[in-house]
Formats: C-alpha cells, structure tokens, sequence
C-alpha cells in the first residue's frame, strides 16, 4: 500500500509540468487585471484610480468636441461635464461582440462597458483596450400564490 501512494505520488509529480499553463501573453495582461469602478467612484476620487486600469459603466458620447462617458442619457444630451470623464480609445480596441463588421459609432449614444487606465490629471480613461455594451438588469417579479 505503501508503494501504491508512493508511485502515484512520483507519477502526480512527474506529470504536473504538463498541466501548467502558459504564461499569458501581454494582451492578456493588459485585460486580466482592472479596478472594476463606478464613473460616480472615478468622479468623487479621481486620484484613488490613477494610473490604474479601470473597467466601468457608462453612457458613451462621441462628436467632433465630445469624447466622454457620462452617468446618464441626460447628462450626455445636455453635455453635463461634471458628471462625465472624457474619453481616448487606444490604437487597438477590442470591441464585445467580435463582429468584424463594428466599428466605435455603432457604441456611440449608448450604454457601455470599456476598460483602460485612467489619468487624474485629465480627468480620461485612455488607452480604451476593450468596449461592450453594458448589460441589462432586469428587476425581479415576484410571482404570487
């Protein structure tokens, strides 16, 4: 019995290495590790996300002066800095669902999710990595008997 745990053991060992993963590779690293936030927590404390890369909700607003991601449709329609951060896209952009015929305006005016590194300075998420529409919360009903 004691042979048994001891070859299973030197087997387990030996065939470990075969198991390990890959190291990823660096577009990997750019997307495995961001501070999910709130655009009220990136407002609010701005210098608590600096240089950090950020995921986060919001309304995208694209035009010839506007580049921000606002709280709200309102605050985009009537373009309320205060409740916004601007916006840089960085030169590849992964955009959710991968649909090779998507372009950035097909975002525009809608509710999104991207994720890049944020500069306090500016007050702009920059280097935009990956965009996706944001998804739907539905309330739950409440089925009676």
């Amino acid at each position: 019995m004691k042979a048994f745990y001891l070859f299973t053991t030197v087997l387990f060992l030996t065939m470990l290495p075969m198991f390990a993963a890959t190291p990823p590779n660096e577009e990997e690293k750019r997307h495995a590790v961001f501070a999910s936030s709130s655009l009220i927590q990136l407002i609010a404390a701005p210098q608590s996300f600096d240089g950090k890369v950020v995921g986060v909700q919001g309304y995208l607003s694209t035009g010839y002066e506007d580049s921000c991601l606002y709280l709200t449709r309102d605050d985009a329609d009537y373009v309320y800095q205060p409740n916004a951060v601007n916006v840089a896209f960085g030169k590849q952009v992964k955009m959710i669902p991968n649909n090779p015929n998507h372009s950035l305006r097909e975002f525009d005016h809608k509710r999104v999710f991207v994720i890049g590194r944020f500069d306090a300075i500016k007050h702009e998420i920059e280097e935009i990595s990956q965009i996706s529409l944001a998804r739907r919360f539905y309330p739950i009903k409440k089925t009676h008997k």
